[in-house]
């Protein structure tokens, strides 16, 4: 055989494998998006938040064989471990959900966790760093940053990520308390020793984050809560929180000069949604906006961000399925706040405005 035809083979061959890549890439994104891969997410959801978790690790055993390439398929895998508490197991899949996909966040966030339950806080605190390099908005990664620390009795860089969290999510309860407490601690010279400590503050020191509760749920299926209990508030770049009283008032949200405007659904209590929808009425002045999603629990987790598509320039239904979009991260019977974040233009016109209207917002 000579050279050239040797030099050929390889050539084509190497073609071949880059045009397979490209393909497989496309189909893999293609059945993220579809009906087919979230009805697949969807069922074995059922089974995890009815506790059957024999039928769910049966099922997302299925689903990893059947798409081995795809890092979601093994991290929801890992997540039925991570349920059971087994964390042997959890670890190997979520680190193998990272060999495809080294900047999947939801992998790197539950290896964190796993981690500080191990009491490897350094690996726990690394873990955390990779999460909020990659999505610097994940709140909950700094917020247990913080948690790590202080079990590693570095309350000065507890108090800074405490305060990072706290920037990120400002009516946070629980951030802000750990924050007040680990800060006066230092201002105190108090050392961090499980001695030093009182019953309420090594709840701190614990990390109830990572404790999986049970799950109750209501009584009723219909309104889930009532309006007396929730704010409604819009953050408008340069404009000061404004806080509304009525569900059906139309709003207005604005991006501008890079910051995104946002509106923020907050509940007294954490409220139990699992199964449960957001309904609203949503315009864009152009329809081409973007509307990003955030939904967090009284654990301050956050579900990875996802979008309202099809946004048009007249008012369209949009309905919002609660367990569907965030019930493999967070505890969707505990659901503390909904963020609707109008995204800045791409274009870099730093000042060109964004804008999109909310209104006639329904919990069912």
């Amino acid at each position: 055989m000579s050279r050239s035809f040797l030099k050929l083979s390889i050539f084509i061959c190497v073609l071949i494998i880059a045009a397979v890549t490209v393909s497989g890439q496309s189909d893999f994104e293609n059945l993220l998006n579809s009906k087919e891969w979230q009805n697949m997410v969807s069922k074995g959801t059922v089974y995890l938040e009815t506790g059957m978790y024999d039928k769910a690790k049966e099922y997302f055993q299925q689903v990893a064989l059947t798409y081995p390439y795809i890092p979601e398929a093994q991290y929801y895998l890992g997540f039925v471990y991570y349920k059971e508490q087994d964390f042997t197991n959890s670890e190997k899949l979520f680190n193998r959900a990272l060999v495809l996909d080294k900047t999947y966040v939801p992998a790197l966030y539950y290896l964190g966790l796993i981690y500080h339950a191990k009491g490897d806080n350094e690996k726990s605190v690394r873990y955390f760093e990779d999460v909020t390099r990659y999505d610097p908005s994940f709140q909950s990664a700094y917020f247990n940053k913080g948690v790590s620390y202080i079990s590693m009795q570095k309350p000065i860089n507890a108090v800074k990520a405490f305060a990072y969290a706290v920037y990120l999510e400002p009516t946070d309860e629980k951030a802000l308390e750990a924050l007040v407490h680990v800060y006066a601690m230092v201002k105190q010279g108090v050392a961090l020793t499980n001695t030093g400590v009182s019953k309420e503050e090594k709840n701190i020191d614990k990390g109830q984050v990572i404790v999986e509760s049970e799950k109750k749920t209501n009584e009723s299926d219909d309104i889930v809560v009532e309006w007396e209990d929730i704010a409604v508030s819009i953050l408008n770049p340069g404009e000061k929180r404004i806080f509304l009283t009525g569900e059906k008032e139309e709003v207005l949200i604005m991006s501008k000069k890079g910051k995104s405007g946002m509106l923020e659904i907050s509940f007294a209590k954490p409220v139990d949604l699992a199964g449960k929808n957001v309904f609203l009425s949503l315009m864009g002045e152009k329809g081409t906006e973007r509307v990003k999603v955030t939904i967090k629990d009284a654990s301050t987790r956050s579900c990875p961000k996802f979008y309202i598509k099809g946004i048009t320039s007249s008012w369209q239904d949009v309905s919002i399925n609660i367990e569907q979009n965030a019930s493999m991260y967070i505890d969707t019977d505990k659901v503390k706040k909904i963020r609707l974040e109008l995204m800045s233009p791409d274009d870099g016109e730093s000042e060109k405005e964004t804008r999109a209207f909310v209104k006639d917002i329904r919990i069912k």
